[in-house]
C-alpha cells in the first residue's frame, strides 16, 4: 500500500513530538533521579553526623555512670566502716 505526501506528515509529526515528549520525559526523569539522590545523600549525611554525636553522648554519659558507680560504692564502703564502729562501741 503506497503512502501519499499527507500521511507520510501525519507519520512524521508524530514521529517527531514522540521524540520531543520522548526527549522531555528522560530529562525530567533524570532529574528527578539526581534531585532525589542529593536529597538522600544529605538526610545520610545529616544521619552520619547525628549517629557521631550520639555515640560520643554514650560515651559521656558511660564514663559518668562509671564515676557515680564509684562513688557509690566509695560511699557504701565508708558507711560499711562507719556501722562496723558503731556496732564496736555499743559493745
Amino acid at each position: 500500500m503506497p503512502v501519499d505526501a499527507t500521511t507520510m506528515a501525519i507519520i512524521t509529526a508524530v514521529g517527531g513530538t514522540g521524540v520531543t515528549v520522548g526527549g522531555a520525559l528522560l530529562k525530567y526523569v533524570r532529574s528527578l533521579h539526581n534531585s532525589t539522590v542529593a536529597q538522600l545523600q544529605k538526610q545520610n549525611d545529616k544521619l552520619e553526623r547525628r549517629t557521631s554525636e550520639c555515640e560520643e553522648d554514650r560515651k559521656t554519659l558511660h564514663g559518668r555512670l562509671n564515676d557515680q558507680s564509684e562513688r557509690i560504692t566509695n560511699i557504701s564502703q565508708q558507711l560499711g566502716r562507719l556501722e562496723g564502729k558503731l556496732t564496736r562501741d555499743d559493745k
